[in-house]
């Protein structure tokens, strides 16, 4: 699960950047958790093994403190899990329709010192590949 889960949503290492750290992105908190709990079950990390950061749009920043309260809730995690929260400029003439309470940025989930472990998925992934080709 978490190999077609990274496959669709996660950093890839190219020729131009060896050695990347797994990175997994997504705005959907159960995906993300979902991600988290295969990399516990699988690979025994804890959040100690994670970097958190929060990518919230420059119009949404008066709510900071209500989107990183919602992530640390859906996750289970504590007020320090978030390492960085980035804002995102944005042109203010763009009609965003996701906006209000249902807007809660988008979340990067980062494994230290992981590059032989996105190598890994990578060889997962392709095994799944060629199984149905």
């Amino acid at each position: 699960m978490g190999v077609m889960l990274y496959w669709a949503e996660g950093s890839k290492e190219k020729e131009y950047q060896p050695g990347r750290t797994v990175q997994f992105t997504n705005t959907d908190p159960d995906m993300i958790r979902l991600f988290i709990l295969w990399l516990k079950a699988i690979y025994h990390k804890t959040f100690a093994d994670l970097t958190i950061d929060l990518c919230i749009h420059d119009l949404q920043r008066e709510r900071t403190e209500e989107i990183a309260a919602f992530w640390i809730n859906a996750l289970g995690g504590s007020p320090d899990m978030i390492a960085h929260i980035y804002y995102k400029k944005g042109n203010p003439k763009t009609l965003r329709k996701n906006v209000g309470a249902s807007y809660h940025g988008t979340l990067r989930v980062t494994v230290r010192s992981s590059s032989t472990l996105n190598r890994q998925i990578a060889g997962w992934t392709k095994g799944v590949i060629d199984y149905f080709r």
